[in-house]
């Protein structure tokens, strides 16, 4: 009896001391842990590129001498850096692998990877590349960038008459306006008269017949010997190439603002086999950079290099520097004939919707803050 009284009495105590502990049905909570701090996503980058060195040729003299080199120099140089140095450019200057024209042939067969050249050296291949000098005068810098570039988005005209050359184009830009230099003052339209002006393409001397001037048109490595021994009175030539080819040490009056067709024909262009073997993500770099670098050049390099550059030589070798009146260019654009008519007409002819291009070029450019002196092509 004893035994099993100490037995209940330790059951007793079993029970009180549970109760006395606090006994619960709930699941015991799980001891809190510090939260892990998320994951800062890695920024995406650049895709691996196959390193490759592709084969550039330009029918101008190098970068240091010759701003339209200097632009593709800078297209380059983007490229390189914006694929981690893996693409780079074997460049070939000065026009050294065959006359200008026939670069784009050099290009389209592959000889080159790159061409650089203006597209006035080929006609025949690109009738559409002379709108703006149709127009005579035009806008500079962004505005003329701004405008090509919708052309053409609007117009794909533009982008086939380079695929059916086996081409693609990167970059368009345009040159500086044209300028003259001459061995007598220019002043009114009446100096023209009778005088041998060295030109380029047809157009220009379109503009100049009616004054009574005599258009000679003449490569630009040739103007310097023609008008040292005389075979030419007046350089008319892009600002940048004139400087370039050192013109105006035997025609030392230089005549600006005349705001003469500073049209885009200077281009960079492709082989498009050979772009066709890049990836979507190195196609898009290259035309990206292109844009980019039209741009960088209409905004920033190219009036930096006007004015530290080719102003600051003609400042320095005591040229003769002028503007040209504004009103002796009305009045001379008053004596011309529609040109552009002309133009969109034979543009017409060719299968082209020419009267709806120069329409738009000149729509699109006054929507962008340009004014034009007079309308052309109007039916």
């Amino acid at each position: 009896m004893k035994s099993r009284g100490i037995w209940v009495l330790v059951s007793v105590l079993l029970v009180m001391g549970l109760l006395a502990g606090g006994f619960s049905c709930t699941t015991p909570t799980e001891t809190p842990t510090t939260p892990t701090t998320p994951t800062t996503p890695t920024t995406p980058t650049t895709p691996t590129i196959t390193p490759m060195t592709l084969r550039f040729a330009s029918v101008w003299a190098p970068p240091d001498v010759f701003y339209a080199s200097y632009e593709a120099e800078l297209w380059m140089d983007m490229i390189t850096e914006r694929t981690d140095g893996a693409i780079t450019f074997d460049q070939s200057w000065g026009g050294t692998l065959g006359a200008p024209g026939e670069y784009f042939d050099l290009t389209t067969t592959g000889a080159i990877d790159i061409g650089h050249a203006t597209t006035l050296y080929a006609p025949s291949k690109f009738p559409l590349a002379d709108y703006a000098y149709a127009c005579v005068t035009g806008p500079v810098g962004e505005i003329m960038v701004r405008a090509n570039r919708q052309l053409w988005e609007e117009f794909p005209q533009f982008e086939q008459d380079f695929t059916t050359q086996n081409l693609v184009c990167i970059a368009t830009t345009p040159v500086f306006e044209y300028t003259f230099a001459s061995e007598a003052p220019i002043t009114t339209v009446e100096d023209f008269n009778g005088k041998k002006v060295m030109v380029i393409g047809s157009w220009p001397g379109k503009w100049l017949e009616p004054i009574g001037a005599i258009p000679i048109v003449a490569p630009g490595q040739d103007r310097y010997s023609m008008a040292q021994t005389g075979v030419a009175d007046i350089d008319l030539l892009p600002m940048d190439h004139q400087w370039g080819y050192k013109v105006l040490e035997v025609l030392p009056y230089f005549t600006g603002g005349t705001g003469l067709a500073p049209a885009p024909t200077i281009s960079i262009f492709m082989n498009l086999d050979t772009f066709n073997s890049l990836s979507p993500e190195v196609q898009q770099i290259f035309l990206d950079a292109g844009e980019d670098m039209e741009l960088l050049s209409a905004t920033v390099e190219g009036p930096k290099w006007i004015e530290e550059r080719i102003y600051a030589d003609y400042q320095a070798a005591g040229y003769n520097m002028s503007t040209f009146p504004t009103e002796e260019m009305a009045k001379w654009q008053a004596v011309m004939p529609d040109i552009g008519a002309v133009y969109a007409a034979a543009l017409t002819e060719k299968g082209y919707p020419g009267w709806e291009i120069m329409q738009r070029y000149q729509e699109i450019t006054s929507d962008l803050g340009y004014e034009w002196m007079r309308q052309w092509a109007v039916k």
